[in-house]
C-alpha cells in the first residue's frame, strides 16, 4: 500500500517507530497516519519516510518512478487533511462540474443545441458554486 497525503508545515514535531528507530514526522503525516491505522499488520510506501531527503540525487530519482509506485501499489490512501464544513459543498461542486464537464463531452453539436438540458446541468453547477462560496464567505470573513 502507499500513502498520498499533503505536507503541511515542514514542522517535525511529532514521531513515528519505523524499522525500530524514532523518526521525526510532520504533524500531516503523523494525522494521515492515525486515520488510516490498522489493528493489522502492513507494509505503507511512504515518501517521507521511504525516501532518504537528505540525499538530493535519491530524491530526485525517487520523484521520477512517483508515478510507478502508485499505480503498482495495491492500495492507495490519500489523505488531504481532516474533513471540514466546506467538504459537502464543495463535493457537491466538484460532482456539478464534473456531470457539466460529462455533459459537455459526450453532447454532439445538435445536441447542445437543445439548450434546455445544458441550462439544466449548468444551474446545478452554480447554485452548488454558489454554496460554496456562501459557506466559504461564512467561514473566512476576509473571503469575500
Amino acid at each position: 500500500a502507499a500513502l498520498s497525503y499533503t505536507w503541511g508545515a515542514p514542522v517535525f514535531d511529532h514521531h513515528v517507530i519505523c524499522d525500530g528507530r524514532r523518526l521525526a514526522i510532520t504533524a500531516h503525516l503523523d494525522a494521515a497516519l492515525r486515520r488510516f491505522r490498522t489493528t493489522t499488520w502492513l507494509m505503507l510506501w511512504v515518501d517521507a519516510l521511504c525516501i532518504d531527503q537528505t540525499n538530493i540525487p535519491e530524491r530526485n530519482y525517487q520523484v521520477s518512478i512517483m508515478k510507478h509506485i502508485y499505480s503498482q501499489a495495491l492500495r492507495t490512501f490519500v489523505y488531504l487533511g481532516e474533513p471540514s464544513l466546506f467538504d459537502g459543498e464543495a463535493l457537491k461542486l466538484m460532482m456539478s462540474l464534473t456531470q457539466l464537464a460529462q455533459f459537455l463531452d459526450k453532447s454532439s453539436l445538435s445536441e447542445l443545441q437543445d439548450m434546455q438540458l445544458l441550462d439544466v446541468a449548468a444551474s446545478r453547477a452554480r447554485d452548488a458554486f454558489i454554496g460554496f462560496l456562501e459557506l466559504w464567505k461564512a467561514g473566512f470573513p476576509g473571503a469575500g
